[in-house]
């Protein structure tokens, strides 16, 4: 997995983040067309309400690699995505 991130300290109660991973496989099985699992994005902001109470939102998308596909393509492989609401309390 080789996943970079970057993220933005906007002010001090809201932080910004986006990450990217890429997903590869060690080997390659001999019933998958490749050894790429996909391809991430993931885009979340964290907003510190209190000292102790945080609320955090996010979004991602992972693009699905043919290491799923068999080599005869008679699998439908579909995208994924996902939408997070959080809401942390520290004590």
């Amino acid at each position: 997995m080789f996943k970079p991130y970057v993220g933005w300290k906007v002010n001090p109660q809201l932080e910004v983040v986006a990450q990217y991973a890429w997903l590869k496989a060690d080997e390659k099985p001999t019933t998958s067309r490749d050894d790429d699992y996909g391809r991430e994005l993931d885009i979340y902001a964290t907003y510190k309400l209190y000292n102790n109470l945080s609320y955090m939102v996010g979004f991602g998308y992972f693009w699905t690699g043919d290491y799923f596909q068999n080599t005869a393509g008679t699998i439908r492989l579909e995208d994924n995505w996902m939408l997070v609401n959080q809401l942390t309390l520290a004590f």
